[in-house]
């Protein structure tokens, strides 16, 4: 339970001296107050007002809060964002007619906290709030005779605040509906179960009582914020001396769930149905306490638990499953049991770990200082993410950096021995690393390698590694310069989203593929130059272009397969147009005889107005002017046998779209979920004098407000 202060001011506050003595007459107190640090408050925890300002000061009011913190209307007329408490209060004291426990005995008891005034709603910390729970009794005891009509005092239980605790024993399973009434549901604080649970309890009943809905504040917010306030009162659920019997595996139940207590029952061996990846409990802003069942084999789904200390996994489980407690950044210490045969270092990423503990008979798995590797210390499993240091040498004789090992960690400098073979996916995502040397013993990386390694400033790759995967340097806010060895044959072109500080590419003669890309540099880029080498084959459309330093590509002379024209990339025959630079342009000329615009080319040109397509061209790729919202009018000669059918998504300001083919283009990819220039409902479709019939018949084409070209009609 935490102590919070609140602050009263009757000279500034809307609630006077006179209110106080009104309500004290009629036997009651002000309902709410507000509460500065509201996300350090909850419902139960107590309460101390102090008066302060003018007059008399000191501590006039106790008790404890009835809700969670809710948004309210600012009390001062400022429009400042303001949370609210629900008060229950034990005591009220008119601090004018009755001695009230003063700041200036406050202050010199309890110095540490400013007892004058300023935010109300402060937490006191454990130590000096078992000061005051003492000075507070004191006081109370001594000037118990002076009491009297302008003083309320009243016993405040658990139940009075929070609900009933109670307990349910189910002969049958599946029969918890018929004994415990959706009254008693909206009523119960503390719930223990006991006998034989199965399925449709926790279908029927105990997921309605533990879930808690979210609020959208826009058709943006695709998560939302859990609404606590308005969840069902259950906080304690005890269902330790319960046995599930319909499965092995714990049903889902609940959704970013109140509780603060859960005691799994017996019978199951799996915290979570397979196929599932995260349980009803995952994203819980209130659990502290977990207790898993004896026999338990797997454990799975109890991520980002911000709150969750109390963890003891029992000596039977053999799987700890990825992510299974990642994110649950309260959790200090944890004890890795002798069954476990699979965990790794996701399990439990930015948890606050200096140190894992690992049974010393673990045929598995070892501890050396606090990290975890394989029994035979060929590979490092999971490194502790709150590491006290800022360097760290991994061992001579490591051949392997596992799943997630660094992930999440407060590490700035990692010394990798030659030797090391392979660094698995997610080694250090999400870390503080800021620089690595990567030896060129190792010959092989996985994906998502340094992704939201926001601090990461410089790294040197292996000259032995042949492949570069997807997102291995995503967000790296800080990096400048990716220097990829000649050895690489292949790069994966998502490695660079997101990484829109960098400003220099380095592709070396041996790069064969550049694959699965579209701007890659998702916003406005800083990029200062793009060199592709001679051994280049294959590019995505639309690469780079979100980099307005970058006015043109420069494509090796020697290449067989690519040139540059004008600074854009076409292939070597000139016949399909690949890449063309710089997104913040206004106007674009397509090289006469390109008969082909490569998917995505001009994707996201949000200022382009004006395009010119040569008679050559027959195909427009795949979203080709996807996002281009400043164009008006666009002409498509009459030798397009082929469009996209997303080729003009988003262009918003489109509206006269003239297609001189006599025949109707074939759309291509149609989806029945998409219209054809889908976000635009202005656009008119002008067609030869003549084939308005054919393209009123036409797949694709039949939907759009289509207008037939007089014979003089003057073409764009």
């Amino acid at each position: 339970m935490n102590t919070i202060i609140l602050f009263w001011n009757p000279g500034i506050s809307s609630y006077t001296v006179r209110r106080l003595r009104e309500d004290l007459a009629n036997g009651t107190y002000v309902s709410n107050w507000s509460v500065w640090e509201h996300e350090k408050a909850h419902k139960g925890d107590r309460f101390f007002m102090v008066r302060c300002g003018e007059g008399k000061t000191g501590i006039c009011m106790s008790g404890r809060f009835r809700s969670e913190p809710y948004r309210g209307e600012d009390w001062s007329g400022k429009e400042r964002e303001v949370y609210y408490m629900d008060l229950l209060a034990d005591v009220v004291i008119d601090p004018d007619a009755c001695p009230i426990l003063s700041t200036e005995i406050l202050s010199q008891k309890i110095s540490s906290f400013d007892w004058s005034g300023g935010h109300s709603g402060r937490l006191l910390p454990v130590e000096e709030a078992e000061k005051l729970e003492k000075l507070w009794e004191d006081f109370l005891e001594e000037n118990k005779p002076m009491f009297g009509a302008l003083t309320l005092k009243s016993d405040i239980s658990d139940e009075d605040i929070m609900g009933k605790s109670i307990t349910i024993h189910l002969e049958k399973p599946n029969t918890l509906s018929k004994l415990l009434s959706k009254k008693v549901r909206n009523e119960v604080f503390s719930l223990k179960i006991t006998g034989l649970i199965g399925e449709k309890d926790f279908d029927d009943v105990l997921d309605d009582m533990c879930i808690v809905w979210s609020d959208f504040e826009d058709e943006d917010d695709e998560e939302g914020t859990p609404d606590y306030e308005n969840a069902a009162p259950i906080r304690h659920l005890d269902l330790g001396e319960a046995t599930y019997v319909d499965g092995k595996e714990l049903p889902h139940f609940g959704y970013h769930t109140q509780l603060e207590t859960l005691i799994l029952p017996k019978g199951i061996t799996s915290t979570l149905i397979s196929g599932e990846h995260e349980s009803g409990i995952s994203d819980s802003q209130k659990l502290t306490t977990l207790i898993l069942p004896k026999g338990l084999k797997r454990v799975r789904g109890f991520s980002n638990c911000s709150h969750l200390t109390n963890l003891v996994l029992p000596e039977s489980v053999k799987i700890i499953d990825a992510f299974a407690f990642a994110g649950c950044t309260d959790i200090t210490k944890i004890h890795i049991p002798a069954s476990v045969k699979e965990m790794d270092g996701t399990c439990f990423a930015d948890c606050d770990l200096q140190a894992y503990e690992v049974a010393a008979d673990n045929p598995y798995f070892t501890a050396i200082d606090g990290v975890v590797y394989s029994k035979d210390l060929t590979a490092l499993v999971a490194f502790p993410s709150a590491y006290p240091y800022k360097h760290f040498s991994v061992p001579e004789g490591t051949k392997v950096i596992g799943y997630g090992a660094f992930m999440g960690s407060r590490i700035e400098t990692i010394h990798l021995p030659n030797g090391l073979e392979t660094i698995e996916t997610w080694a250090f995502q999400g870390s503080t690393i800021k620089s690595l040397e990567m030896p060129d013993s190792v010959t092989k990386i996985g994906e998502l390698l340094f992704r939201f390694c926001t601090e990461l400033e410089y790294l040197k790759l292996s000259g032995s590694l042949t492949e570069l995967p997807a997102q291995i340097i995503s967000s790296c806010s800080k990096l400048k310069v990716l220097d990829v060895p000649s050895s690489v044959k292949k790069v994966d072109a998502t490695n660079l989203v997101w990484c829109n500080s960098l400003e220099y590419i380095v592709f070396r003669d041996g790069l064969e593929e550049i694959v699965n890309g579209t701007a890659l540099i998702v916003k406005k880029g800083h990029l200062k130059e793009v060199n592709y080498p001679k051994t280049l084959r294959m590019i995505p459309g639309g690469l780079f272009h979100n980099c307005p330093e970058v006015k043109e590509f420069y494509v090796d002379a020697e290449n067989p397969y690519f040139c540059t024209i004008e600074g854009a990339i076409y292939t070597k025959d000139g016949k399909k147009l690949v890449a063309v630079p710089d997104a913040w342009r206004e106007k674009f000329i397509v090289h006469d005889g390109t008969e082909e615009i490569e998917g995505f080319v001009f994707s996201d040109f949000f200022n382009l107005k004006k395009i010119v397509l040569p008679e050559s061209l027959k195909i427009i790729g795949h979203r080709a002017f996807d996002g281009c919202e400043a164009l008006r009018e666009l002409r498509i000669p009459c030798n397009v046998k082929s469009i996209d059918y997303r080729a003009l998504d988003e262009c918003k300001s489109l509206r006269k779209l003239v297609v001189e083919a006599v025949k109707p283009p074939k759309m291509v990819d149609i989806n029945k979920i998409w219209d054809f220039a889908e976000g635009n409902k202005k656009m008119v479709v002008y067609v030869p004098h003549g084939s308005l019939k054919a393209y009123k018949a036409a797949k694709g084409w039949k939907k759009l407000r289509i207008r037939e070209l007089s014979l003089n009609t003057k073409l764009m």
